[in-house]
């Protein structure tokens, strides 16, 4: 008789989670805010150092470093915007029952 951990119908790891399911709720609004995220913390260290670097070859500085500040307070409101976790994807108790294997994997 084949367990829950040999059977090969059974999809594992993540991906079997993803194969189980279609996309999961909410999953589209986390990416885009982890992308946001990225791109808005990107455009900061872009302006804030070329503000610097304005700064430092005695040109005016201030429409860079405005930007950068710009870009840093809408980081910090996407931030707020409320998403679920990415374990909140995931079935209920696939957490567990990974974190049992692994228990068992490590104890061999």
């Amino acid at each position: 008789m084949a367990t829950d951990k040999t059977d090969p119908r059974k999809p594992t790891g993540l991906r079997g989670v993803f194969l189980k399911q279609e996309t999961p709720p909410g999953l589209w609004s986390y990416l885009a805010k982890t992308i946001g995220l990225w791109l808005l913390g990107i455009a900061f260290v872009v302006w804030l150092l070329i503000g610097l670097a304005a700064l430092a070859g005695d040109e005016e500085p201030g429409l860079a470093l405005g930007l950068a500040i710009i870009y840093a307070v809408l980081f910090l409101v996407v931030r707020k915007i409320p998403t679920r976790k990415p374990e909140d994807f995931l079935p209920e108790g696939y957490l567990e029952e990974y974190q049992e294997r692994k228990r068992e994997d490590r104890d061999r």
